[in-house]
């Protein structure tokens, strides 16, 4: 996979010559069939590839989808309550944390634990009242 992430980011050095000569000649011209705007919004566009081919290769994508179904699979069998995005929050932590613990944005995590554990009791908070005022209203 490494080697394939290499070929896509040389491709894409190729590409930002190709756009800059693009954004050269569009500069030039007084008419064009595009916005350049638009030009200009495109080649950005493209020229994100390098760094997705830098942070993702497609193996740790598919590891972190396979773990998360997995764990999804293995919580929903016990009965545990859980959701799609905490297992693959959590897959996608693992899968990092795998490669190398530096490759986990581990103030991140830490941010979206906190938000969970929020959440659910803040949930319940707002529910509740709003459940006891819909008695009296239906």
């Amino acid at each position: 996979m490494a080697a394939a992430a290499a070929r896509v980011y040389k491709h894409e050095e190729e590409a930002d010559a190709i756009s800059r000569d693009v954004l050269l000649l569009v500069r030039r011209s007084f008419i064009t069939p595009f916005d350049r705007g638009d030009i200009k919004d495109l080649i950005n566009t493209i020229d994100q590839m390098k760094k997705t081919a830098q942070a993702v290769v497609l193996f740790e994508v598919e590891c972190a989808e396979a773990a998360g179904s997995i764990t999804l699979f293995a919580a929903t069998h016990l009965g545990v309550p859980v959701s799609t995005t905490q297992t693959t929050t959590g897959a996608i932590v693992g899968v990092g944390a795998a490669k190398r613990a530096s490759a986990v944005r581990w103030g991140v995590a830490r941010e979206i634990l906190i938000a969970w554990l929020i959440t659910m009791p803040a949930a319940a908070l707002v529910g509740g009242p709003f459940a006891w005022l819909g008695r009296f209203i239906l």
